[in-house]
């Protein structure tokens, strides 16, 4: 009996490919690893003049490892504004599958943003709108999923500060 793994997209391995059958007739592979993407994995035991038969295993996607800003970073507005684009991130594992429904937390240094946590969608992608702050001219922002991070930065624009200047009032330049 020969065994093979593989698909059209993910990849493994079989330790103890080619195998006897025992008494019963059953033949056993040594081990399979799944590949380290996503999706189906599939090894195929043949034997000549039969149909092969397959097993299958879904693979999914490890612990996060990294967070990756799609968009919205380095982003200038005034004080007080939202900034024009979201911020995206995209959870991955250690082998850069995404990662769906990772719950992700925002904070900023200066400002507010919305939502301050939520999961990854489908595609392990997360997005918050930052809303500038009054104080600080190089705000950032964190994305975080457990101890793993990224910062977004931005450009708070301030407007030019208006100088008064103390005037005497007299009755006669009221008229």
């Amino acid at each position: 009996v020969g065994f093979h793994s593989g698909s059209q997209r993910v990849t493994g391995s079989v330790t103890g490919g080619s195998a006897t059958s025992n008494a019963s007739g059953i033949a056993t592979v040594g081990s399979w690893r799944a590949g380290q993407t996503v999706g189906t994995n599939t090894v195929t035991a043949t034997v000549a003049a039969l149909t092969p038969v397959s097993f299958a295993a879904t693979g999914t996607p490890t612990a996060p490892a990294s967070l990756v800003i799609i968009s919205g970073n380095n982003q200038s507005d005034s004080a007080g504004f939202v900034l024009p684009l979201p911020l995206v991130i995209e959870v991955r594992d250690t082998f850069s599958n995404t990662v769906p429904n990772a719950t992700v937390n925002w904070a900023v240094t200066d400002g507010s943003i919305a939502p301050t946590s939520g999961p990854s969608d489908g595609a392990g992608r997360a997005q918050a709108t930052w809303t500038l702050g009054l104080v600080q001219a190089s705000p950032t922002a964190t994305a975080a999923v457990g101890t793993v991070q990224t910062t977004f930065s931005a450009t708070t624009l301030f407007s030019q500060p208006t100088i008064l200047r103390p005037i005497t009032v007299t009755p006669a330049t009221l008229v």
